[in-house]
């Protein structure tokens, strides 16, 4: 409508699969949310003429010299988000005491100042506490598991690594030569907002000094492009 095109698509989903064992020892896969699993993903793009030049809503006088300068331009969007992937246990990690719900283990995808996985739900210590005086239960705690049948499922649906949020943007300029004939100029950006895709925190060992921490971020993740091209249309 009046040079104006604007499109959006949004889509749920839940991906869910059995393929893998839980433990060596287990009869049948675990059943888990897929680590491929994308809840929400959206999508909108549009393209405007801007409504300058010969035939426009304003059409400066119908001079061809005003019309080569301001007329001809068209500018392009398209915004995508999606849902970050869930964040896979690959180690059988202990749980605090304090922990009675998996509920209670959360995450902040885009936090890098600091931990981004509750680390406080996990036991982090490398050998357990040892009972020096009477014994009430608590203090025998705070090792890693050894020959331990794991119950901690490999991926939790609300533990998520960082999703895509990312706009592209070009803007366009069509000289023309004859009614068929034109040079298009093209400013194209991609990754317009520099925002970047986080990696998801290191999960492999509750041991480990960056253990609930973002280090990278993914490999979809790249910086900001830009880049100018031409093409002639005959």
């Amino acid at each position: 409508m009046h040079g104006l095109t604007l499109t959006a698509n949004y889509s749920f989903a839940k991906m869910i699969e059995a393929d893998s064992f839980l433990n060596d020892q287990d009869t049948t896969p675990t059943h888990r949310i897929s680590p491929f699993d994308h809840t929400h993903h959206f999508t909108a793009g549009g393209t405007y003429e801007l409504p300058f030049g010969k035939g426009k809503l304003f059409s400066l006088g119908g001079k061809r010299l005003w019309d080569e300068i301001a007329g001809g331009f068209v500018i392009n969007g398209i915004y995508q988000f999606q849902s970050g992937a869930p964040i896979t246990f690959t180690a059988d990690i202990p749980l605090d005491p304090s922990i009675t719900s998996y509920r209670q283990i959360y995450n902040h995808p885009r936090q890098v100042s600091a931990a981004a996985l509750d680390t406080a739900a996990f036991i982090t210590t490398a050998t357990p506490k040892t009972c020096t005086g009477t014994c009430d239960g608590s203090v025998n705690i705070g090792g890693q598991y050894v020959d331990h049948y794991r119950t901690l499922p490999q991926t939790l649906s609300w533990v998520r690594q960082d999703g895509y949020n990312n706009m592209d943007a070009s803007i366009l300029k069509d000289i023309h030569f004859t009614e068929g004939t034109y040079f298009q100029l093209r400013f194209e950006t991609f990754n317009t907002l520099n925002h970047p895709i986080f990696a998801a925190p290191a999960v492999s060992s509750a041991t480990s000094s960056s253990f609930g921490t973002i280090t990278a971020v993914a490999s979809s993740s790249s910086p900001r492009q830009i880049q100018i091209g031409g093409r002639i249309v005959f």
